[in-house]
């Protein structure tokens, strides 16, 4: 029996002892294999302790398998793991943890931490940490098998990237890593959804062996960066209270409010990747978020009656009288956004639809405009001001 198959059949052992009991009693050469594996230095006492907290210990169950390779350990421990370390019951209440790439991103400067959500810099690394219900966890796993972000990330990231006034293009684009943990509040708060610099601290601690274990199997994982790629940070333009507003006023039970930012989000970080290969997929979320942005709007001044364009044109035309040419960018958008949409239009039949840089920025800084409005109902500051 080779070790690893040695210790995943005594992990087994102590997580269905916990099962049955509700105490852990981690066998020491369990606890040397761990502790070889993670090479973590050991300076608190509650780090010692979480070496032997349950979900440390399924999560490292997780890596022997995939070491041993899940064809290869048997019917019985088959059987075994299914139990003890994938069927556990969902808790109530995970912090969810969502690590940056710094090639090709740029990123908001400040911290921005509440109670629910925290965007904060670890080592001047940029790092969002959010309170995520069973419910909207829940919910990721249902609608769609692709990478989206949950509804408080949304929130966050939106309330930080469109409360800066900007005419020349995204002032953060957000590059996600493969490093996203959700880790229980019982871990680290005993069931406590709320984040306050303890939590936090803890919540470090366990995505510091989470990512360790990670390191040590790496297949299929990229490291976030290196000593040569260090995160680029935009600070001179935050004004926080804008951001704080923002935040508060965005509704997460609000699905037309959640669709539009996570477009708007997305084509800032489509616009960044290498060569530029996704300009016009982001361009086209751009315009999307337009859209959304318009209906948005519409019901903050008319409520929930049917949408009409024209009452909605003039509105912003009034609103924003200093931007010259809303109204008519916006319907250029939308002739642009038919090109990108479908294949073959009435007047044109290119592989490549005539698409400019300006395209993107200068409709960003409008689409940053109308939703700070839709959102708050208030109007961003001039750049300058």
């Amino acid at each position: 029996m080779s070790l690893n198959l040695e210790i995943l059949d005594k992990l087994l052992s102590i997580l269905q002892e916990y099962e049955d009991t509700g105490k852990i009693v981690v066998d020491q050469t369990v606890r040397g294999h761990i502790e070889r594996t993670v090479r973590i230095p050991i300076t608190v006492a509650s780090e010692n302790q979480l070496l032997s907290h349950p979900f440390i210990l399924r999560e490292y169950g997780n890596l022997l398998v995939h070491r041993i390779g899940f064809h290869a350990i048997g019917q019985d421990r088959d059987r075994k793991v299914r139990d003890v370390i994938w069927g556990r019951e969902e808790e109530d209440v995970y912090f969810r943890v969502r690590r940056f790439r710094p090639q090709e991103g740029y990123y908001y400067g400040l911290p921005f931490v509440n109670s629910t959500a925290a965007y904060t810099f670890w080592s001047e690394e940029p790092v969002l940490i959010t309170v995520l219900s069973k419910q909207w966890k829940n919910e990721l796993l249902m609608k769609s098998e692709l990478g989206w972000l949950s509804r408080p990330e949304v929130k966050m990231l939106a309330s930080l990237a469109f409360s800066i006034p900007t005419t020349h293009g995204p002032t953060s684009y957000f590059q996600f890593s493969d490093e996203v943990y959700d880790i229980p509040a019982s871990v680290v708060s005993g069931g406590q959804s709320i984040l306050d610099d303890s939590t936090i601290q803890q919540i470090h601690n366990v995505v510091n062996i989470l990512r360790r274990m990670k390191l040590s199997d790496s297949w299929g994982f990229q490291k976030v960066f290196g000593e040569a790629s260090p995160f680029g940070f935009g600070t001179q333009d935050i004004k926080p209270e804008l951001t704080k507003r923002f935040y508060q006023n965005f509704n997460l039970h609000d699905e037309l409010t959640l669709r539009t930012s996570f477009l708007l989000l997305k084509a800032a970080t489509l616009w960044r990747q290498a060569g530029f290969i996704f300009g016009e997929e982001a361009t086209g979320n751009l315009f999307f978020a337009l859209e959304g942005c318009l209906h948005l709007i519409h019901r903050r001044i008319f409520g929930n009656s049917q949408f009409r364009i024209d009452p909605i044109m003039t509105h912003i035309e009034q609103v924003f009288a200093e931007k010259l040419g809303y109204p008519e960018s916006l319907e250029y958008a939308y002739e642009k956004r038919v090109q990108l949409v479908h294949p073959i239009t009435k007047n044109d039949l290119t592989w490549l639809p005539s698409l400019m840089a300006d395209d993107f920025f200068e409709n960003y800084g409008m689409a940053v405009d109308l939703l700070f409005y839709a959102i708050t109902g208030e109007k961003l500051p001039d750049e300058s001001s």
